[in-house]
């Protein structure tokens, strides 16, 4: 039951950016052998509460095997970690490691760093698909709502539990909304500032971030003032 009201808390747009970001940072893992391993989903590798894992929804989403689905995740590891070496920001061996999954937390670490200075995986990936960055991400949203309507069938949440999700991804990228949100944030800040509960500086950080919440998008939603398309970060 605790589980299901933590599910429940997170909206659409939250599971596509486990899929979109997770799978990514999963990516790496024993690049080198001739398949990667099953790729887990929000919660873990099997069915977990919201049925079939990510990989199986996305490859699915995709219209693709999840051997297709594996052999172009191996290929846009490959090619971001080459651009991170082009770019000079990690060297051979660094890229080495990364590939081979050995050195400081088995190359996850590194290569997450490489995501946050200026690799695009999601570019790489969707070229290795052979197809464009929106169709990536227009299939990160079915997969998405592929494991929503499995947890469904499977009785693992209503509905109406379901609709939640999907009004709370709707509102939350709803571009008006996301405005009205943020007006409504900087000024609480201000009043903040006012009533002496912060001081400016510390407004100025949290002004800089853009919002509250998630990579500075307004209570983690992302949008035009956080991280991602209009959702929670990388991925919608």
């Amino acid at each position: 039951m605790k589980n299901k009201k933590i599910l429940i808390g997170l909206s659409l747009g939250a599971l596509a950016l486990i899929l979109a970001v997770g799978l990514a940072a999963q990516a790496f893992q024993n690049v080198s052998a001739s398949a990667l391993p099953q790729i887990g989903g929000p919660f873990g590798g099997g069915r977990g509460m919201m049925g079939p894992n990510a990989g199986e929804a996305l490859a699915q989403a995709l219209g693709i095997t999840t051997d297709e689905l594996n052999s172009a995740y191996q290929q846009a590891v490959q090619s971001a970690v080459q651009e991170g070496v082009d770019k000079g920001l990690i060297t051979q061996a660094q890229a080495d490691a990364i590939l081979n999954g050995s050195g400081r937390f088995g190359g996850r670490g590194m290569f997450g760093w490489l995501l946050q200075n200026g690799v695009d995986f999601e570019s790489h990936f969707a070229k290795a698909l052979g197809i464009s960055v929106d169709d990536l991400q227009a299939a990160y949203a079915k997969a998405a709502e592929i494991r929503l309507e499995q947890a469904v069938a499977d009785g693992r949440i209503t509905e109406e539990e379901a609709n939640l999700m999907r009004a709370r991804h709707a509102l939350f990228n709803n571009e008006a909304f996301q405005n009205s949100m943020q007006a409504a944030f900087e000024n609480a800040v201000k009043e903040a500032v006012a009533n002496g509960v912060i001081t400016q500086a510390q407004a100025d950080l949290l002004l800089q971030q853009g919002g509250f919440g998630l990579r500075g998008g307004f209570m983690g939603f992302g949008g035009c003032h956080g991280g991602g398309r209009g959702g929670f970060g990388r991925g919608w």
